[in-house]
């Protein structure tokens, strides 16, 4: 098996990364502002990261709400319009990166103003996020959702801790106490 010169590219690490446009090992190419890989941006600065990673995804939640905006829907229609079409776009980032509290904050705005038809909100937001058998709309809150999603990672970790991902978690747990913690 060879690699494919020609569709590979290399991201710098540690000391490599001054050595931006010194030279080219390998014969691939090294780009200098990020890579991307499966969707994901690995830029050399993590606010340059945030901006790509995360700002992409709230112009297309803002795209898809106001999309779904000029449409006369219930309470209830615009509550399933954020479930399934609009957080469905920020999962898989979510769930693989770590996420900004003002990314967090700026999607719960959206979400409840979407919800209100950009108006002030009628209910309070706790009320909302309650489920409807105590009076609330099953709303989601979207920072409760990042939190849903970064604990689903230590579910992956304690059903396979022979993968070699977790050899990497293991060793910085090892400090603090190891697997014992979860």
């Amino acid at each position: 098996m060879k690699i494919n010169k020609s569709n590979t590219e290399g991201l710098r690490l540690g000391a490599w990364k001054c050595r931006l446009g010194i030279d080219e090992p390998f014969g691939i190419s090294w780009p200098r502002q990020y890579d991307t890989v499966l969707g994901i941006a690995f830029p050399y600065n993590v606010l340059v990261g945030n901006k790509i990673n995360f700002g992409e995804r709230l112009a297309k939640l803002k795209k898809v709400l106001n999309i779904w905006s000029s449409r006369h829907l219930t309470i209830l229609g615009r509550i399933a319009i954020v479930k399934n079409l609009a957080l469905a776009k920020l999962v898989y980032s979510c769930s693989v990166l770590n996420v900004p509290v003002d990314f967090v904050k700026e999607v719960n705005r959206n979400i409840f103003s979407f919800v209100w038809n950009f108006k002030p909100d009628k209910v309070r937001r706790k009320t909302m996020v309650g489920p409807i058998c105590k009076g609330g709309l099953s709303m989601v809150n979207f920072s409760d959702v990042v939190k849903s999603l970064n604990i689903a990672w230590v579910n992956r970790y304690c059903k396979a801790p022979d993968s070699h991902w977790c050899a990497l978690l293991d060793s910085m747990l090892h400090k603090v106490g190891g697997a014992f913690l979860f």
